[in-house]
């Protein structure tokens, strides 16, 4: 039986203005590491769109979870709440924060891409927010790049989203290696997201223990009718 959603969410809220919120309640006083990509070493945040201006590191969230951030390229980030307890992490992120909207019978497509590991003892990976505001999600793509341990119970892993835990697919061989999903096929059934999208991947038959990793990338457009 798959965990509820609730079971220690971390939901990721709009680039640039970041918002953590944690099962309901934003993450006050949390931590945001930024590292460069799959390694330790600190990679500079902005606090400003002309990236002139760098963040402390760690970037401390406000009284209601957030802070405003720009990223320029690839990180490793790392979201730890008030208290330096491990609540997110990310070896790989690039957000694409904005994207053109369509000239006239045009089709705007793109696809943004994470690695995200779990936390020991979840029941759910809550993926940084990978569409646009205003984009359609057309498709998944996903690979196991470690494979997932089951001393948790784990059997499964479901990729969906806050409407269906499994939208995206079922995975029950959680070896490293595996991969699957498809890019493009809901272009013109799948609703504009009013803001960007979360995936999920819920732990199926128990929790999440200390190992694994996954690589997702979404792929996103918007149709000239899309855009007002």
């Amino acid at each position: 039986m798959a965990p509820t959603l609730e079971t220690d969410v971390i939901e990721l809220y709009i680039w640039n203005h970041f918002t953590a919120v944690k099962n309901g309640q934003p993450l006050i006083g949390g931590q945001m590491f930024t590292y460069a990509a799959e390694t330790s070493t600190p990679k500079a945040a902005y606090q400003d769109p002309y990236l002139l201006v760098p963040h402390v590191n760690p970037i401390v969230l406000n009284d209601q979870g957030s802070a405003d951030i720009w990223l320029s390229g690839f990180y490793h980030l790392r979201l730890e709440d008030a208290d330096g307890v491990l609540v997110w992490d990310v070896p790989s992120f690039q957000f694409a924060s904005s994207a053109p909207a369509p000239a006239p019978g045009d089709k705007i497509m793109g696809s943004s891409d994470a690695t995200v590991t779990p936390s020991p003892g979840t029941g759910v990976i809550a993926i940084p927010s990978l569409v646009p505001p205003g984009y359609r999600c057309e498709g998944l793509t996903w690979s196991i790049t470690t494979g997932f341990g089951t001393s948790g119970g784990l059997t499964a892993l479901l990729l969906g989203d806050n409407v269906a835990n499994d939208r995206w697919g079922r995975l029950t061989d959680l070896t490293a290696g595996q991969s699957g999903g498809q890019a493009h096929f809901r272009s013109d059934t799948t609703p504009v997201e009013p803001i960007p999208y979360v995936i999920l991947a819920a732990a199926e038959g128990g929790l999440f223990d200390a190992t694994g990793a996954l690589h997702v990338t979404a792929y996103w457009s918007a149709l000239p009718v899309d855009t007002p």
